[in-house]
């Protein structure tokens, strides 16, 4: 945005509702504009995102990172409001940038649901999560985007919302070398999903996640949830999900044949919707579709 414009829609606004800043160059730096506070102090809902393909302008360049921590800086300064926050910026294990997220994050009052890609330095980790726990009693919806470790801190924030309802695994790339442990989430929709990529027309989410975290999340919420997407998907996470009573929209990718318990499953549950990916084999042989029909 052209600042002269800035200036005139800042300095004579009341209070923007929603920001997003996407595919921003260096020129667009909102802490240049005059009277940023008028529209920022009223704001609700923030995107800061970047063109992930990379055709707009190398986010390497030390003007671009000026200028995108200083519009953290600026949106910290006098946005303490924000119920909706999404963070989608390509990976950069160093600068300062992760720094001016947690900042972001401890300013603000009552955030209801977050979506964030992992860009900062691993050692930041910790402190993102640490940080987020401050909104434990008003965050409703978690989604992270190509997470890589299952941190502590992340284990202690989710028991720590409850209010938390969504739960998102989006891209992930997830290794466990530790314990899994045990949760007391009571989520409504829990989503672990890949990157779809179209093959022959079979969707591969391309993920790496610990089915021993799923299993877990899945007990702890086993009661209240209505809406679950796997795209990685076993019998004994099967068996789990029978006991899930509430469950009305099933989307899965099943990685090995479930045909023996899937069908008995829908004949005794109360699905709305049910979405199969991957091949049908999997999912019903002729002894149990003759049962199912």
């Amino acid at each position: 945005m052209d600042k002269a414009i800035g200036d005139i829609l800042f300095s004579r606004c009341r209070g923007l509702d929603s920001l997003d800043i996407i595919f921003f160059a260096y020129t667009q730096n909102i802490a240049y504009f005059e009277e940023p506070s008028n529209g920022l102090t009223k704001l609700q809902s923030c995107k800061i995102i970047h063109d992930l393909q990379g055709r707009y302008y190398n986010y390497t360049e030390n003007r671009e990172q000026v200028t995108l921590n200083d519009n953290f800086k600026i949106i910290t300064k006098y946005a303490h409001n924000i119920k909706y926050l999404e963070i989608n910026l390509p990976e950069s294990r160093s600068g300062r940038t992760g720094h001016e997220l947690v900042k972001l994050l401890k300013n603000q009052k009552n955030l209801e649901e977050f979506v964030v890609r992992e860009f900062w330095d691993i050692s930041l980790t910790a402190d993102v999560f640490d940080t987020l726990r401050l909104q434990s009693n008003f965050l409703k919806a978690l989604s992270l985007i190509r997470i890589t470790h299952f941190h502590e801190k992340l284990s202690q924030l989710l028991n720590s919302c409850p209010n938390l309802k969504i739960l998102r695994f989006l891209e992930p790339d997830i290794r466990v070398d530790s314990e899994v442990p045990s949760f007391n989430c009571e989520l409504t929709n829990f989503c672990v999903w890949g990157k779809p990529m179209i093959s022959h027309f079979i969707i591969n989410p391309n993920i790496t996640f610990d089915l021993d975290i799923v299993k877990s999340i899945l007990e702890s919420s086993s009661s209240t949830l209505t809406k679950l997407v796997l795209g990685t998907f076993t019998k004994e996470l099967c068996l789990t999900i029978f006991k899930c009573k509430k469950l009305k929209f099933l989307i899965i990718q099943a990685s090995e044949d479930i045909s023996s318990l899937l069908p008995l499953y829908l004949l005794s549950s109360d699905l709305q919707q049910l979405t199969l990916f991957g091949k049908h084999k999997n999912y019903f042989n002729q002894q149990t579709l003759v049962e199912f029909s």
